[in-house]
């Protein structure tokens, strides 16, 4: 019987690790070819699945590859619900200036 099947069957597949892994598994071989085939025009897109997986350092240096290629996705990162957890990163801020963007002051 194959791990996956074995999961549904003790329904492991409604945990957040479950979830979490299926979703890691099901983008990394398309994230190789996506790297393969279009990263010349989908920097963005690849920094937006880096990020989403917690991956840091890989989402910033394809953040900045689409800033230096022209990319209009880093138009978006200011408002792009995969790049959040990026915001707290100092990083994100230098690069929405090189942008000629800014964080919006926190509300109280």
């Amino acid at each position: 019987m194959s791990l996956l099947r074995e999961l549904k069957r003790r329904n492991a597949y409604r945990t957040p690790v479950f979830r979490a892994a299926a979703g890691w598994l099901l983008v990394q071989s398309p994230l190789a070819e996506l790297i393969a085939q279009d990263s010349d025009s989908m920097d963005c897109q690849i920094a937006q699945v880096y990020a989403w997986r917690g991956e840091v350092d890989s989402a910033f240096e394809w953040l900045q590859h689409g800033f230096d290629t022209h990319d209009p996705g880093t138009l978006g990162m200011l408002t792009d619900p995969l790049l959040r957890g990026l915001r707290s990163d100092p990083r994100f801020a230098v690069m929405l200036r090189r942008l000629g963007l800014s964080l919006p002051a926190p509300t109280q």
